[in-house]
């Protein structure tokens, strides 16, 4: 070994590691603390359950991805701000929305091999699965806590400019609003069902002959017309997902509903 090789040997201890190369390669820039990064590619999957199922509790990616949620859509949110300075905050809104949904961070953590590297006992694919969506989000967390809020800045606007994301893409792609309110069930463990009423025929050709509601844990948060059945799930989703967004009190009341179930549910279980 020369004098340069011990040398960066010194410098970099840890360049040798095949994580630290993946993770140099995906971020653009060096990451120290490896651990954190470790962590964030630990899904909740590989938390052991002992003989009576009741699961033991080990580290995974789940508070890292709480963090990274929040500061995603804060460095999206400045990104958005910057890029269109003539729209208004209706359009930065939605637009934000999109680029941080699960299927989109999904994508990107496929296009960009982190699902390669997370840590799991199912399958990405599976049903109801968002891994590389949450593994996402839980790297954003990783990097924040590693080397700040500025490398997370970095590291987002990097994607852009390697092609990874395309910003008009995303952002004038037309939105399935009855996925964003399943999503937002799934991600919060809410039960969420549509009700579809076929109406009789009015006088009025014009008015749509179906009606849809849709309910979170029996809380109804939307309700819309069309002339299908998928047209008035739409409309009634798009209704649910702005109210959902305009009153933080009635997603705290529908989760409080979900977390009353599910206690009731396990005390019923019990022998």
């Amino acid at each position: 070994m020369n004098v340069l090789q011990k040398f960066n040997g010194f410098l970099f201890p840890q360049r040798k590691e095949e994580l630290y190369v993946s993770l140099h390669n995906m971020l653009g820039f060096r990451p120290r603390n490896l651990d954190i990064y470790r962590l964030a590619l630990r899904h909740k999957s590989l938390n052991r359950k002992d003989d009576d199922h009741t699961v033991k509790r080990t580290d995974d990616n789940e508070r890292l991805e709480f963090l990274g949620d929040a500061i995603l859509e804060a460095v999206v949110s400045n990104y958005l701000f910057r890029k269109y300075p003539n729209q208004p905050e209706g359009f930065l809104t939605t637009s934000r929305s999109k680029m941080v949904r699960r299927s989109t961070l999904g994508q990107l953590a496929t296009k960009i091999g982190l699902e390669q590297l997370v840590k799991a006992h199912i399958l990405s694919e599976a049903h109801n699965s968002y891994i590389g969506g949450n593994a996402f989000e839980a790297l954003v967390g990783a990097i924040y806590m590693d080397r700040g809020y500025r490398h997370c800045q970095r590291f987002f606007v990097s994607l852009i400019e390697r092609g990874y994301i395309n910003t008009e893409q995303v952002v004038h792609k037309e939105q399935n609003f009855k996925s964003l309110v399943l999503e937002w069930s799934q991600k919060y463990k809410v039960h969420v069902n549509f009700v579809t009423y076929e109406l009789e025929p009015a006088s009025n050709a014009k008015r749509p002959p179906f009606l849809s509601e849709v309910y979170a844990e029996e809380t109804r948060i939307g309700r819309g017309r069309g002339f299908s059945k998928k047209e008035s799930h739409q409309q009634a989703a798009r209704r649910a997902r702005q109210a959902l967004q305009d009153h933080p009190h009635l997603r705290q009341q529908i989760i409080h509903t979900r977390m009353l179930r599910q206690v009731i549910g396990d005390m019923l279980s019990q022998p």
